[in-house]
């Protein structure tokens, strides 16, 4: 009976560090730890003809938060997730560079190769997380841009 009440313990526990679902109809701002934080985002593609591999649909991404209260060092972008139509692909870890510019404001980087349409909007989250505590702030409707 102990060994059983151990397994239902280590699987309760993963079930608890997992990623907080996403809610796309959620509206900025979000609120963690006592910061009210919204997000501006601009993504593109480089239509530039490249030398060497192919740069097909990579998503080039700048995700800017901003707060009036000042963003908490604590503060950690768990993952970048984009949505466009049915499809939703996550960014996390190395993928993502993190840039503060100011205690206010921070900008999220990112490369990766996305096979989106880009003639369509897509929708951006990024998941906040701060002592325990997580949140997503979301963008819709964000339009791709194509550089030349």
């Amino acid at each position: 009976m102990n060994q059983f009440a151990f397994i239902s313990l280590g699987a309760a526990l993963l079930v608890g560090c997992s990623t907080q679902p996403m809610d796309w109809q959620q509206d900025q701002p979000v609120t963690i730890s006592e910061a009210t934080v919204t997000l501006k985002s601009t993504v593109w593609i480089d239509m530039m003809p490249a030398i060497g591999e192919g740069q097909d649909n990579i998503l080039h991404g700048s995700l800017l938060l901003d707060s009036e209260q000042g963003l908490t060092p604590t503060l950690n972008v768990e993952v970048v997730s984009i949505q466009q139509g049915d499809q939703v692909w996550l960014i996390e870890g190395e993928a993502v560079e993190l840039r503060t510019y100011s205690p206010n404001q921070w900008e999220v980087a990112f490369e990766w190769q996305v096979p989106l349409a880009p003639e369509q909007p897509v929708d951006i989250g990024l998941q906040l997380s701060d002592q325990g505590k997580k949140a997503w702030v979301v963008n819709k409707q964000v339009a791709v841009d194509k550089i030349y």
